[in-house]
């Protein structure tokens, strides 16, 4: 899924069928951004392998942004902002553990 940020920005989200292992969602992240040519200085979310008691903070989907003042939304393919957003969410498929497996062991 991808949302607009609220500013001048993206976030990527992925929705895993069971929770996931820092060391793996990080991995996918790493993945993700060799595959698409995004410039390797973007932030990936978590953003160490192993999670403290709090991990990281992130901003919510569908928020306020607390510079810009302006709301986040979820984007279609096309990148234009999709006012169904709760059809949406339903439609968007979870990854499942086996598929994450896959991906990370190329």
């Amino acid at each position: 899924m991808v949302e607009f940020s609220g500013c001048k920005g993206f976030h990527v989200w992925f929705r895993f069928e069971n929770p996931v292992e820092a060391e793996k969602a990080l991995r996918m992240g790493g993945i993700v951004l060799a595959l698409s040519g995004i410039d390797s200085a973007t932030e990936v979310f978590p953003k160490q392998e192993k999670v403290n008691r709090t991990g990281n903070g992130i901003k919510l989907p569908l928020c306020i942004h607390r510079k810009s003042k302006q709301w986040s939304y979820f984007m279609d393919d096309n990148f234009n902002q999709i006012d169904n957003w709760e059809e949406h969410l339903f439609n968007v498929q979870f990854i499942p553990q086996e598929k994450l497996d896959e991906i990370l062991s190329r």
